[in-house]
């Protein structure tokens, strides 16, 4: 099945893709460390658009495709769908 473009999620260069993971894994690295995060989780989010937590980060290690997430966060997805950029096929 093909989606109008307008249903599909953005496509997001593989570098960015890269560079989103290093920082999640930056961050909960520091977490397991018990070392302050917040300018590394303040950063993630300003360049996200997202408001996630050290909670976050901490309980979803995946995070940006939890279904938990969703439910928790309704307002973070738009019109059902996550607003997670997807890959180039």
């Amino acid at each position: 099945m093909e989606l109008r473009p307008e249903l599909c999620p953005p496509v997001a260069p593989e570098q960015r893709i890269a560079d989103l993971s290093t920082a999640k894994a930056t961050i909960a690295k520091l977490l397991e460390r018990g070392e302050s995060a917040d300018s590394a989780i303040a950063a993630f989010n300003a360049g996200t658009g997202h408001a996630y937590t050290a909670y976050d980060f901490r309980i979803y290690g995946s995070l940006v495709t939890s279904g938990t997430l969703r439910s928790r966060h309704p307002t973070r997805f738009a019109e059902g769908r996550e607003r997670h950029p997807r890959r180039a096929d």
